[in-house]
């Protein structure tokens, strides 16, 4: 027996070198071409060489796994070989596949016989049932790095799990190898990491359980994160297996199965809960990384175990996931927007899991989360899941989604005067809301003073309270922020509310009565073309509004329940009455929420009725184009992306519009195209052309006298704020010969209806500022006597403009208004806080340490004559 068993293992060696030599194999494969030797091979793998010479040019073509026919090529071979045979045959195809001489020589015949072996192997994978032993010998074809890792882990996700965990040992050495090499290659390309996550699913429905290390290589974004601010959880008992399950997350809902396998998972893990928790937490401090197959914000594995955590938040028990609204809807904000306003989001899938699983829970945290996370996000497809959500609670609720999400705006426990104080351990700790809406967590330092942060005493003996304190004020201030949002939208659309709810969910509400007190709004009593106007007062348990007099207009008491009410808008007023209003808050010094009484108005001009359908007032600009797409994007306008490839150069801005009065819908459309030519370095510019207005659902144009009359007026403005802001002439640096006319053209030009209203603000500002004696305002300067020069600041492009020469001063704005300055309003990137700024700067020219400033004003001082 000895003797046989010597002599088959020398004919099984003497096979093996012979193969290694006849084509060109590596030497490290004899020792496993003779482990693969079996009686009746040499013959199989004689023969079909035979074949596959003959028919490799004939059979050229298609891909890898292309049927091959009946009748002649390798299945007049294959087909024929017992089921060992045929699978050992199975591995010898996939060697000479993968040992391609034909790139080394060049030779044709070669390359074309190598494409045939490759079509021969997976026809017969398509045909195998492996065995233990034979399995093991494909995986060996990894570990001797002979053949690639995607075949062998497929063929263990396909086999009989019996004959599968055979080979476990040889599973976990292959895992270990995938897995050192990500380390070296210190960057997890995508197919690498793809099965090296089928290797570790295999291994752990083979009930093999895994660590974090096995998980995420040294240098691993997210791993290393994991490591560092949850050290505890990168230890925890079953969150490596939570994870492995997750990396195959579900698709747009968790099915049955799904569920059933996470439930047991999470049971593994003790203090599941608190573990998902921290998870969902650590998402809005991912950075950013290049990615590599994946959303752009998230390495694609870190990516599907975050989705897979979102799912967990609704699997578990919802009493032990308190936390969940208010933790999922800042996930949900950070994913549903890209970085800074970068159209790609970070996770579309991430933030429509969240939003889902928010609105299941349905009750009025809820909805007000819901409210928020659509004032943040602007992708259209986002924005109807969340609309979706909401529509499904506010059918139950029977309402509009309008009128829930007005009816669930939280008060955060604030009383009539806007505060609410606990006393921990006899601290007393205040939540505030201002009148100008601005939040504050008040503490009382060891001395008795108001302090911003809590003393040391009580960060010690209450830190998760102060965190939850803190988490509640960041909620406040995101609520305050989304509903001056709603506010913005209602006023440029008209939306009419009935008294009863208006009264209820805006004037008395401690939280939208902060910005509804400092509105203007006019009721309707009769037929809706006698309107009367006035701000918000209390009277009693009543509220009054008063005009710009002090008379009061209309009374809640005398009010009927169908009275109606709206925001009141300029565009819909005479001259005469907007400019009452104007100098009726300046002379209170009341600053409105949303630019109201000093919103810009836009008229059909004699220009745009002769044009027809079409307007040129925002033509012949040049914009920074990165900005400008920023900036319009925030308004809430879709754009084509440009570039310089062919035809991509030219494109347009789009922006839906809605008018309540008419009850009809305006998209506006803005044409754009890239400039190429003579640009600075770093700075890509766009050129404005015309803008068409249609209704949706219609494709030609309508002639601008069509366009009821707010929804010009505001698409207008946007454009205006879109050029007065990101226009190059607004730049006080730009320098570059490359549009320099134009620049030069628009920065002191005539103003805009933007900079207009900044004029009748500045109008109303002068008498009451230090300085004013040395100030002049003109048609479009504000004109500054200094001690050293006389100035002009362009009310527009806020550049200067010096006396008696017209030399150009250049002055970087601080972006910060002057300390305790009342300012009606702010636009435009803080233009009138510019503007103010620079007059400040200037009126004590004398004093300026700006050693940049100074010398471009001693310039011209030290060049007079007589000097």
């Amino acid at each position: 027996m000895g003797a046989v068993d010597d002599d088959t293992a020398t004919r099984a060696g003497a096979w093996a070198a012979g193969m290694i030599s006849d084509h060109g194999l590596p030497p490290r494969a004899e020792e496993f071409l003779a482990r693969l030797h079996e009686p009746g091979l040499d013959t199989a793998v004689r023969d079909l060489d035979t074949v596959v010479r003959e028919t490799a040019a004939s059979l050229y073509g298609g891909y890898h796994d292309s049927p091959l026919p009946e009748d002649h090529g390798p299945r007049t071979v294959t087909d024929r070989l017992t089921s060992d045979l045929s699978r050992r045959l199975t591995v010898w195809c996939l060697l000479l596949s993968h040992h391609d001489r034909s790139r080394a020589a060049r030779d044709m015949d070669l390359y074309q016989a190598a494409v045939l072996y490759e079509r021969t192997a997976h026809h017969l994978l398509r045909r195998t049932a492996w065995e233990g032993d034979t399995l093991a010998l494909l995986l060996d074809t990894v570990l001797l790095d002979l053949v690639e890792a995607p075949v062998p882990v497929a063929a263990c996700e396909e086999a009989d799990e019996e004959v599968s965990r055979a080979c476990l040992d040889r599973l976990r050495e292959l895992r270990a190898r995938m897995h050192g090499d990500m380390v070296r290659e210190s960057a997890q390309i995508a197919h690498m990491w793809e099965w090296h996550v089928r290797t570790l699913r295999l291994l752990l429905r083979l009930g093999d359980t895994r660590s974090m290390a096995d998980l995420f290589a040294e240098g691993d974004l997210f791993g290393d994160l994991l490591r560092t601010r949850h050290p505890d959880l990168f230890t925890r008992q079953g969150l490596a297996d939570l994870f492995v399950h997750c990396l195959v997350p579900p698709g747009r809902r968790p099915t049955r199965a799904w569920r059933r396998a996470t439930e047991r998972r999470l049971a593994d893990v003790p203090r599941a809960p608190e573990a998902i928790r921290d998870l969902l937490d650590l998402v809005p401090t991912i950075p950013d990384s290049e990615g590599w197959g994946g959303p752009g914000h998230f390495q694609e594995h870190a990516h599907d175990i975050l989705t897979g955590m979102v799912w967990c938040a609704e699997i578990l028990p919802e009493e032990s996931t308190p936390w969940a609204i208010p933790v999922l809807e800042r996930l949900a904000r950070f994913t549903g927007t890209g970085p800074g306003t970068s159209k790609q989001l970070r996770s579309e899938r991430m933030a429509s899991a969240a939003v889902r699983i928010i609105a299941e829970r349905g009750d009025d945290r809820a909805v007000a989360a819901l409210g928020r996370i659509r004032g943040k996000v602007r992708k259209k497809t986002l924005l109807k899941t969340i609309d979706t959500a909401l529509s499904e609670i506010a059918d139950r609720e029977g309402v509009t989604n309008e009128e829930l999400l007005e009816r669930t705006v939280p008060d955060f426990g604030l009383g009539r005067d806007r505060t609410r104080t606990e006393l921990l351990d006899g601290h007393p700790v205040t939540l505030s809301l201002a009148d100008d809406g601005t939040a504050a967590l008040g503490f009382v330092s060891a001395k008795g003073r108001p302090a911003a942060s809590p003393p040391k005493p009580l960060r010690e003996s209450h830190p998760d309270r102060i965190k939850e304190l803190r988490a509640e004020l960041k909620e406040l201030r995101a609520t305050v922020s989304t509903e001056r949002a709603g506010a913005e939208t209602f006023l440029a659309q008209g939306r009419i509310w009935k008294v009863g709810p208006w009264v209820r969910h805006h004037l008395e509400h401690p939280v939208t009565g902060t910005l509804a007190r400092r509105l203007i709004w006019e009721v309707d009593t009769g037929d809706g073309r006698t309107w009367r106007a006035g701000l918000p007062e209390p009277d009693g348990d009543h509220w009054r509004l008063a005009d710009h007099d002090s008379r009061t207009v209309a009374h809640t008491r005398d009010l009927p329940d169908t009275a109606r009410v709206r925001l009141w808008h300029p565009v819909r007023h005479r001259p005469e009455t907007v400019r009452r209003w104007r100098d009726h808050l300046t002379d209170r010094e009341i600053a409105q929420p949303v630019k109201q009484a000093y919103r810009e108005i836009y008229l059909l001009t004699p220009a745009e009725e002769a044009t027809g359908d079409h307007s040129l007032r925002f033509a012949a600009h040049i914009l920074k184009y990165a900005q400008a797409r920023a900036l319009l994007t925030t308004r809430g306008w879709s754009q084509d992306a440009l570039s310089e490839w062919d035809g991509c150069d030219e494109g347009t801005a789009q922006r839906t519009y809605t008018d309540r009065e008419t009850g009809t819908a305006w998209r506006a459309t803005w044409d754009l195209r890239l400039i190429a030519p003579d640009e600075p370095v770093g700075v890509r510019t766009c050129g404005t052309g015309r803008v068409r207005f249609n209704r949706v659902g219609a494709p030609l144009p309508v002639a601008l006298a069509e366009v009821p009359v707010p929804v010009l007026s505001e698409a207008m403005r946007d454009l205006d704020l879109a050029v007065g802001v990101t226009s190059i002439a607004a730049d006080p640096e730009w320098d570059e010969a490359a549009h320099r006319p134009y620049w030069r053209r628009t920065a002191f030009g005539a103003l805009t209806e933007n900079a207009e209203v900044r004029r009748a603000a500045l109008a109303g500002l002068l008498p009451k500022l230090r300085g004013a004696d040395r100030w002049e305002l003109g048609d479009r300067f504000l004109r500054v006597r200094g001690d050293l020069r006389t100035y002009r600041i362009h009310l527009g492009s806020a550049n200067i403009l010096m006396e008696p020469d017209d030399a150009y001063l250049c002055v970087v704005p601080s972006g910060k208004a002057p300390a305790g300055l009342f300012l009606p309003f702010e636009d435009a990137g803080g233009r009138l806080s510019v503007i103010l700024s620079k007059a400040f700067l200037l009126t004590d020219d004398a004093a300026i340490t700006d050693p940049g400033i100074a010398a471009q004003i001693r310039r011209g001082v030290d060049d007079r004559p007589g000097r």
